[in-house]
């Protein structure tokens, strides 16, 4: 696993790591017995690789923030405006070292950036973490709103990791009788289309408040579940929503949908969807695509205000 890091922090990320490699320990044998942590700042380190997981982004300054709250109050534009050109130069890299590899991106916004990297790279197997981590925040809400055990009912969000996301009619399934069912979704899912930011918010520098880090124990956890079913051969597969291309489901664009890791493999699982939930896709990819517009046209103004 390779860590791309400044000299001067190396100190720090061995000791991270040797506590990681430790906490591996106690989560799975098998699985830290057969990983090597790498700490590196020699992107050629990546030739060969199978997997590249980009984890890199940066702050927005509060000038940056307050400059883009009059056009997007979720704050997820900024976050795209100043991840482009790090996704750009990563997938050039990419291209250069490890053309064939499979691309997990975590950067916000991940389904920009997904398809700002699907763009850059000349293999298109790009996929973005972000309605499986909505999916496991919806079951715990629903289970505290209904009191139901999360063993007996399911769902999977799909669409896109904001506030376009919704829930898959066809994975939706409940054992006991519940009144008003259909209150307690909606209400569920909007308080999980706020509750990254909740998490986020909550977790707020006391001595630096304008810097926010955003959840990342969850999306920790999501990544050791997929890479110990991509790394390991005695892991089970496992199958969860990834931003990809929607080829199986003969639509000419991409969004959160099902997606099967196994070893040394990620496939394109057919995703059912009803006719409430194509009208909901077809909003969330309407605004998508007018978002990463908006970031490229952001990009080429500032570019062509450098070279003035």
């Amino acid at each position: 696993m390779l860590y791309y890091i400044h000299q001067t922090i190396i100190k720090k990320i061995y000791g991270l790591l040797n506590d990681l490699e430790e906490a591996a320990l106690i989560r799975n044998q098998q699985f830290s017995k057969n990983i090597d942590f790498l700490p590196t700042n020699r992107i050629n380190d990546i030739a060969n690789s199978n997997l590249v997981i980009i984890c890199a982004g940066l702050f927005a300054n509060q000038e940056e923030k307050t400059k883009y709250t009059l056009t997007d109050l979720s704050g997820r534009h900024i976050q795209a405006y100043k991840n482009f050109p790090i996704i750009n130069n990563l997938c050039e890299q990419i291209n250069l070292h490890t053309p064939n590899t499979s691309v997990i991106i975590i950067t916000n916004q991940v389904d920009i950036m997904s398809e700002i990297a699907r763009k850059k790279l000349h293999s298109a197997k790009v996929y973005g973490l972000g309605c499986y981590l909505d999916t496991i925040r919806f079951k715990k809400i629903f289970s505290t709103l209904t009191h139901l055990k999360q063993s007996e009912f399911d769902a999977v969000l799909l669409g896109f990791h904001n506030q376009n996301l919704f829930i898959q009619d066809a994975s939706f399934q409940i054992s006991s009788h519940l009144t008003n069912i259909e209150t307690y979704k909606k209400l569920a899912l909007q308080k999980t289309i706020n509750r990254g930011k909740e998490i986020s918010d909550m977790q707020k520098d006391i001595h630096h408040p304008n810097i926010n880090s955003g959840s990342s124990k969850l999306p920790a956890a999501a990544l050791f579940n997929i890479i110990a079913a991509f790394t390991q051969t005695n892991t089970k597969k496992i199958i969860i929503p990834l931003n990809r291309r929607l080829d199986k489901e003969n639509i000419s664009t991409a969004a959160q949908a099902l997606c099967q890791i196994s070893y040394n493999s990620i496939t394109h699982k057919y995703t059912e969807l009803s006719a409430n939930n194509l009208s909901e896709l077809k909003k969330g990819i309407e605004i998508i695509h007018k978002n990463i517009k908006f970031i490229q046209q952001l990009h080429t103004q500032s570019n062509n205000r450098g070279k003035e």
